[in-house]
């Protein structure tokens, strides 16, 4: 967030800043700038390497996210390029980021990065030496995670964009917001800069087809998520989200107990053991519907996650997911067993660093959007 706060201070109150906290802001946009410029200039090799392979390919969030949210490199740092492709691509893929010097984890097989790819529905590649990555997604979300992603409909609704002279495929800019709230409800937005991409993407197109975004959220299993990430957005950064969708959060009981939550766990210093233990039942809460619930549960309780399948190699014909299954219920049961009484009783003592008005959040909305780039 260093970087919208320099640029907020310095338009509304550049005089009741010291010279030299204005300075240090501009070298940390600088270096963001420069940190987020050799990322994207990777990501663009990539996208370049996969077309020669004849792979498509997708490019969202991470430097790319910067140009259609924010159009600048240096207010925020967005993590690796990630990068969308087809199941049947990733083999041919994975071989042609090899090419260009990225590998897997190597202290694992290939059977076990595969399985915990499907569970995931994505891994990170390392460049050898380098410390940069690629994140290689398959899915926006792990499997557990019962929703109903249109996919056929993401890959036909995606377009190529110009972004800093370089032309790559990206998504739209309604699916753009649906794969943020996804990744907002996904982690209950334990970081507050997801709430600041949402606003900012909403502020960098004005003309969202929310109508579609409400209608895709709803068959997809999804629209409690759009709902706690526009909240969260317009409440605490300023974002100009339509009457109906704020009629949609109010008809929804669960929309207001969830933002709460998410608030303070962002004015906590550490989360405590019992928002662990909330964090199942509040990803159950935004499921849509029964059904859906009814299989997030099963999912959860019986899917293996990546710790099980690293922690336990098999031999490749037996690295499958009915083999972990069982791993998995049984490191359940013993866990709960030795750990349950103490989980469930614990409190860590915080240092809290409540606000004496949580609202003062929305001193952050004051920077001014900027205007969508495209070069």
């Amino acid at each position: 967030m260093a970087g919208l706060s320099g640029r907020t201070l310095n338009r509304v109150a550049p005089d009741l800043v010291p010279d030299e906290i204005r300075d240090a802001f501009r070298v940390n946009a600088d270096q963001t700038r420069q940190r987020n410029r050799a990322l994207f200039d990777d990501l663009t090799r990539v996208i370049e390497a996969l077309v020669d392979n004849s792979v498509e390919a997708i490019a969202f969030k991470g430097p790319v996210l910067a140009f259609q949210a924010y159009g600048d490199l240096g207010l925020g740092m967005f993590g690796d390029p990630r990068v969308l492709i087809r199941d049947c691509d990733l083999t041919r893929t994975i071989r042609t980021l090899g090419g260009l010097g990225y590998e897997r984890r190597k202290q694992l097989t290939a059977a076990q990065l595969d399985l915990i790819h499907r569970l995931q529905g994505h891994e990170t590649l390392l460049k050898k030496g380098l410390g940069v990555g690629v994140e290689l997604h398959t899915r926006l979300m792990p499997v557990n995670m019962a929703l109903d992603i249109d996919y056929a409909g993401l890959w036909r609704r995606a377009r190529p964009s110009a972004l800093s002279g370089r032309t790559m495929t990206t998504l739209s800019a309604e699916d753009d917001f649906l794969a943020l709230a996804i990744d907002t409800g996904k982690d209950l937005s334990r970081r507050v800069d997801g709430a600041c991409d949402l606003a900012a993407l909403i502020g960098s197109h004005p003309n969202l087809d929310w109508a579609a975004i409400l209608d895709r959220a709803g068959a997809q299993g999804c629209l409690r998520m759009v709902l706690l990430a526009a909240a969260l957005a317009r409440r605490f950064f300023g974002a100009a989200v339509p009457d109906a969708v704020t009629a949609a959060e109010r008809d929804d009981p669960k929309v207001e107990p969830l933002v709460q939550r998410v608030v303070a766990n962002w004015l906590v210093e550490e989360p405590d053991a019992s928002r662990r233990s909330r964090l199942p039942l509040d990803r159950l809460r935004l499921h849509d519907g029964a059904g859906r619930r009814v299989r997030y549960v099963a999912r959860a309780l019986a899917l293996p996650g990546p710790l099980h399948v690293a922690r336990n190699p098999f031999p490749r014909l037996f690295t499958s997911l009915p083999s972990y299954i069982p791993i998995k219920i049984l490191h359940d049961i013993a866990f709960f067993r030795l750990c349950g009484p103490a989980v469930t009783c614990y409190r860590r003592p915080t240092v809290s660093l409540m606000c004496s008005r949580p609202m003062s959040l929305r001193r952050l909305s004051c920077w001014s959007r900027p205007k969508r780039v495209s070069d």
